[in-house]
């Protein structure tokens, strides 16, 4: 088994925008059950180079409501 190259790109201005578009996708497909939805990552900081991934953390109201956030947030692919 190799070791997979990691790319590494310049920080790209669009970052920011694909974040909140993403942002907008998951606040549908989970309404309320959100508390939070934040930009994490190297593509969160403005002008660092970063793997072009934009991580995503999501906070919820309660954990009791997990199982019933996955089968919308795989509706989303």
């Amino acid at each position: 088994m190799g070791v997979e190259p990691v790319e590494i790109a310049p920080y790209d201005p669009r970052w920011p925008a694909l974040f909140k578009q993403e942002r907008r996708r998951i606040k549908a497909a989970l309404g309320s059950w959100t508390a939070a939805i934040e930009h994490v990552g190297s593509t969160a900081v403005l002008g660092l180079d970063a793997k072009p991934v934009i991580d995503i953390m999501v906070g919820l109201r309660s954990m009791a409501d997990a199982d019933y956030c996955v089968e919308p947030l795989v509706g989303l692919e």
